[in-house]
C-alpha cells in the first residue's frame, strides 16, 4: 500500500501535484483531510492514513469535497470550522523558519 503520493502514482523525482480529500469519520464525525491526487482518468486516489494518521479510508465517508487543490482545501476547512480536525488542517499551513 502506498504511504505517499508520489508513491501512489509512481513518480520519482517530478512535482506531484497534491490533492487533499475531506472525509467524515464514521464513529465521531470530525471531518479529516487525506492527501492525493487526481489519476489520469480524472478518479481521485487517496492515501489510505489520514494526515493525522487518527482515521483511515475504510472508516470514513466521502464528502462532496474531493480532489482539492491546496487554496480551496484551506478555505474548506476555515468553513466547516470545529468539525475539522486540527492536526489534519494545521499540514495545510507551512511554518515559515
Amino acid at each position: 500500500m502506498a504511504t505517499t503520493v508520489r508513491e501512489m502514482l509512481g513518480r520519482t523525482g517530478s512535482k506531484v501535484d497534491i490533492r487533499y480529500s475531506l472525509k467524515r469519520h464514521t464513529k465521531t464525525n470530525e471531518i479529516h483531510i487525506y492527501k492525493g491526487s487526481e489519476a489520469g482518468s480524472g478518479k481521485c486516489q487517496t492515501l489510505k492514513d489520514s494526515v493525522c494518521g487518527k482515521a483511515t479510508t475504510s472508516e470514513s465517508m466521502n464528502l462532496e469535497f474531493l480532489c482539492l487543490n491546496e487554496g480551496k482545501a484551506i478555505a474548506t476547512a476555515a468553513g466547516i470550522g470545529r468539525k475539522m480536525c486540527g492536526t489534519c488542517v494545521s499540514d495545510l499551513y507551512e511554518t515559515i523558519k
